[in-house]
């Protein structure tokens, strides 16, 4: 009978143990999370997480424009859209104090912003016999990776050899944006140009798709993780990818109306050329951290630091109640300067476990009235024992 009691009491306390909704390629890059999703011996997972950000309209606008279905240009606020997509899939095996734990891992991070000169033009009354002129050297961002690797750990530390090739990049040097808008009344003529230019680089517009051995980069990560604490160091290029070849990304658009014959020309174009020139690419190094306590429920902190200077700092509680864990996370990531709100449920039976969540971002701290608010999703699975 006590036996009996004894087991029930350790079943009991299992349902109500302290949980885990720190994935190990979300909130933040630890591998050694992999071996702290609640399996003991052998576990398969994936995850993944999308988010779209946008400054373009105010929540008090797009409620609007939900119920309507106009698109009004004077509710422009800023040309400003941004992106976050990772993809992952791992096993783990332990063996002991040992561990071993392959995985594959895509993400991409984008941004674009043209300047706010644009958005007035589009917003205001155009004035005759006035020119209008925009331009940006630095108006997008994106780089995405593929990574493979292997997390080998000892009790709660880790270290994780990996190989990685860009997927999408775009070089930050050689860009250029302008726009001009020129009118007069005599003769009565209007003209408008717009040009862009950049350099990308990606394997996949190639007809025949070639990773080569340059191509391939390797990198390293360290750390520790442990239930209550972690840190780990990312992206240390060991050897950087090198690619032969980039494309020359140019897009154009003119327009001219002359009043004087009521005549009315437009042309746009849109191409790029792969030109030979040899580039080196590396991972930017990043810190993480963690650390998590119970009082009543579960709290967690976590930060990263990219030492190109961009990072984000976070929170979040959640409480197992029985098989389910409902959670709440808020995220700030100072570099495009968004709030993230996380809500989401994990189900927990034990040899499976899924997690869902809805992310709503936004530029200010609550995603409403004059704020633009920006919406995604992140999943997780796992199976193990």
């Amino acid at each position: 009978m006590k036996k009996l009691i004894s087991i029930l009491l350790v079943s009991l306390i299992s349902l109500f143990s302290f949980s885990n909704i720190l994935e190990p390629f979300e909130f933040i890059e630890n591998y050694g999370l992999i071996n702290h999703k609640g399996f003991n011996v052998f576990a398969l997972g994936i995850n993944g997480e999308f988010d779209f950000n946008q400054y373009l309209f105010t929540f008090e606008y797009l409620s609007k424009l939900l119920n309507e279905g106009i698109v009004d240009f004077n509710e422009i606020s800023q040309l400003v859209l941004g992106e976050n997509l990772n993809g992952s899939a791992y096993a783990f095996l332990k063996i002991g104090q040992f561990s071993f734990g392959p995985y594959l891992n895509t993400n991409s991070v984008g941004n674009i912003a043209l300047p706010d000169e644009v958005v007035e033009f589009l917003k205001n009354d155009v004035e005759i016999n006035k020119t209008y002129y925009a331009s940006s050297t630095s108006f997008i961002s994106l780089e995405g990776f593929i990574q493979a690797g292997i997390s080998l750990g000892y009790k709660d530390f880790y270290v994780s050899p990996n190989v990685f090739i860009p997927a999408v990049y775009v070089f930050p040097e050689g860009q250029s944006f302008e726009f001009k808008y020129t009118s007069s009344s005599t003769p009565p003529v209007m003209t408008l140009d717009a040009n862009l230019n950049f350099k990308m680089f990606t394997p996949f517009l190639s007809e025949n798709i070639n990773i080569s051995e340059n191509l391939i980069g390797i990198a390293l990560s360290v750390g520790y993780a442990s239930d209550s604490f972690g840190v780990a160091v990312n992206g240390i290029t060991i050897k950087p990818s090198e690619v032969e070849y980039v494309y020359d990304v140019k897009a154009s658009y003119s327009a001219t109306y002359n009043g004087l014959d009521n005549t009315f020309e437009n042309d746009a174009t849109v191409n790029y050329l792969d030109v030979a020139e040899t580039r080196q690419i590396s991972l930017v190094p990043e810190v993480t951290g963690y650390y998590k306590t119970n009082l009543f429920v579960d709290l967690s902190a976590f930060f990263s630091y990219r030492f190109d200077g961009k990072w984000m700092v976070g929170g979040s509680l959640s409480k197992k109640i029985l098989f389910f864990t409902p959670s709440y996370s808020l995220l700030y990531k100072a570099y495009n300067g968004v709030y993230m709100h996380i809500i989401g449920l994990e189900s927990d039976f034990k040899v499976l476990k899924f997690n869902s969540s809805l992310i709503i971002n936004s530029n200010q701290f609550l995603p409403i009235g004059e704020a633009k608010p920006g919406l995604g999703f992140r999943f997780a699975f796992n199976l193990g024992f």
